[in-house]
């Protein structure tokens, strides 16, 4: 900060005026013997503190908590500075008070309100043979700012925390006598709305009444509290007293419990969400899967009609957005079952790149991939989901005959995904929300505003990051960006559907959905495997003991009686050498991920599709 005009220097004019000042500071001086007993007291404009008021000669410990008034005690004897916040009755209420030390011998403690303080009268108080520290010292060792000017705008006092906080390249006694404004000239430059803080400051003397608590904020990030006293006429001084508090820690501290606050309310929706997606999941789920299960059977006929075709291709279509919008609720409350491995994304893209299409409607999808496989560490389930939420979100943003284009590229470590849109574009604000719970631009009814959160989710969890650039008419850009990872061992190129997934083997199908069992077993006999059924878990094991052990054991997880989990433990004791496939639509990481560390345990989500459920079956019996 620039230097200021320097006054006559060397004078604290007379001490008796400016103690005047005192008694109107709204903060408590309290002056206490090494022993612990106040003998004086001077401030202290709050209603709060009224208990002090008969403070006179009295232990601290009678006036604030033991345990504070203790170390106030041992700080005081010590000649150390230090601060303690306490919980105390105040009037009518309970108050927040924060006791600071001013060390150094002083015997002062400076006692705040951090309660809503209400106006009171300046306290007389009674003479007493207690000698306080001389004046000038005593207000130097405050931590708040004081200024005290004549009703000429002169500087009559400064204390040495004043020019810290306006960074015065000058000692206190030296601005004495000088105006006013070369101090407010220098300070512009350290306040951030000059225009307002000296505009209130006029204000204050024009109305010649004592000030609100206001809020002032620096450059540097600094918060500080300021109120204006106007000496009283009885006071023999005509002027104005201006204080200064910083309050940075205390506004820091509420901005950091408000954000906690504000992620305890993300978890309460996700926990509140996840109650509700659990109780409709498994029933739903179960549902999609026979419809799914049985439309894909039809459309793998030969000869079929190409009306009925394209009809069931709408069912189709219906089946995963409805299937979406239940993995969305289970991933955003985290009870999504993962089975992260390492994948080839460009492999990912080219199995979903027709569903992909298809979603878009009119509009057209352009895919670019390099040639070599971009292997990634993702949930199968869930990257698929990704590519779906973004498809649509850009759908939803594109004209007639719009253009969504998908790209993968390699920039060293890192694998990039790029969607990007030639749609209507977003604003700032927008795209400063684009990843809250529940924000949506849509009208009711058509987005339930958690598709970019969860991509967000998922791809944080993967160890990856998404950003989003986007300008009103000119498109908008999303940008995953992965960690690369090494080919997997023994790998070849990535699985597709159609491949080898016929069997003769025998298998224990445990399922108490009469659809889905039925759909498993035309799934199962229509591939080659010969397949037993059971209701429970009690069906089950009575199959068992009864018949020849199976090949392999598929088993819902949520089950009447014992559930499927448990039915697995049960069953690595009878069959060990039997491999198991859960399958659920509602299930937790923390219910299976004990039994997916076994690797003759597999999982898939409902809804699966024949292809994904043969999949897993086949893997499972050739690992």
């Amino acid at each position: 900060m620039p230097d200021v005009p320097t006054g006559k220097g060397g004078a604290f004019l007379e001490e008796s005026a400016t103690a005047r000042a005192l008694p109107l500071f709204p903060d408590l001086l309290l002056f206490v013997d090494r022993s612990g007993v106040v003998r004086n007291f001077v401030g202290g404009t709050s209603g709060a503190f009224a208990v002090f008021a008969d403070g006179h000669g009295r232990a601290l410990t009678s006036l604030i908590p033991r345990g504070v008034a203790t170390e106030v005690v041992d700080a005081l004897r010590e000649g150390r500075p230090a601060g303690f916040e306490f919980v105390a009755p105040a009037a009518s209420a309970v108050h927040r008070f924060e006791a600071r030390v001013v060390g150094h011998g002083s015997e002062c403690v400076v006692v705040r309100d951090l309660g809503s303080p209400a106006p009171a009268p300046a306290r007389e108080h009674a003479p007493t043979e207690f000698r306080s520290p001389p004046l000038p010292r005593l207000l130097d060792e405050l931590d708040t700012g004081i200024l005290v000017e004549s009703e000429d705008r002169r500087i009559h006092y400064a204390n040495r925390s004043f020019c810290r906080i306006f960074e015065i390249d000058a000692l206190p006694e030296e601005l004495v006598g000088i105006d006013y404004s070369s101090v407010a000239n220098a300070a512009v430059s350290l306040v951030a709305d000059p225009a307002t803080f000296f505009a209130d400051i006029e204000k204050c003397i024009a109305t010649g009444c004592k000030s609100d608590v206001r809020r002032l904020e620096l450059v540097d990030g600094r918060v500080f509290e300021w109120d204006y006293t106007p000496f009283p006429p009885d006071s023999g001084f005509s002027g104005h007293l201006w204080q200064y508090r910083d309050v940075t820690d205390r506004v820091e501290a509420g901005q950091a419990l408000h954000a906690a606050e504000r992620r305890l309310r993300e978890v309460q929706k996700r926990e509140a969400v996840g109650r509700v997606a659990g109780a409709v999941a498994h029933e739903f789920n179960n549902d999609l899967t026979a419809i799914l299960g049985f439309v894909e059977l039809l459309l793998a006929r030969e000869g079929l009609d190409p009306d009925v075709r394209e009809r069931l291709d709408g069912i189709r279509g219906a089946g995963l957005r409805a299937s979406s919008l239940t993995q969305q609720l289970l991933s955003f409350s985290r009870r999504r079952v993962l089975q992260p491995c390492i994948l080839d994304l460009n492999g990912v893209l080219e199995v979903q790149r027709g569903l992909l299409s298809r979603l878009l409607g009119s509009g057209t999808l352009e895919v670019h991939t390099e040639s070599e496989p971009m292997w990634v560490r993702f949930d199968p389930g869930e990257i698929e989901h990704v590519l779906m939420n973004l498809v649509l979100n850009a759908r939803d943003a594109l004209s007639d005959n719009g253009c969504v284009r998908i790209e993968t590229r390699r920039e060293g470590a890192t694998i990039v995904l790029l969607v990007q849109d030639d749609g209507v574009g977003m604003d700032e604000e927008t795209v400063a929300r684009i990843f809250e719970p529940f924000f949506t631009t849509k009208g009711i009814g058509e987005g339930t505003g958690l598709g970019l959160a969860i991509v967000k989710d998922v791809v944080t969890d993967a160890g990856g990051r998404v950003a989003v650039t986007s300008k009103l008419g000119q498109g908008t850009t999303f940008r995953i960006e992965l960690p690369a990872r090494d080919r997997p061992e023994g790998s070849e190129a990535p699985a597709r559907v159609g491949d080898r997934v016929r069997g003769r083997e025998s298998v224990l199908v445990v399922e108490d959905e009469d659809s889905i069992r039925d759909l498993v077993a035309e799934i199962l006999h229509g591939n080659g495997y010969r397949s037993r059924s059971a209701v429970d878990a009690r069906e089950a094991l009575e199959a068992i003991e009864t018949g020849p052990p199976p090949d392999i054991v598929l088993s819902d997880v949520v089950l009447p009686g014992m559930r499927g989990s448990e039915l697995a433990v049960d069953l690595r004791e009878r069959l060990p050498g039997v491999p198991i496939l859960l399958f659920s639509g509602h299930s937790t990481n923390a219910e299976l991920r004990a039994l997916l560390a076994d690797p003759a345990i597999g999982f898939v989500s409902k809804p699966f599709t024949p292809s994904a459920l043969l999949g897993a079956i086949r893997g499972l019996l050739d690992r």
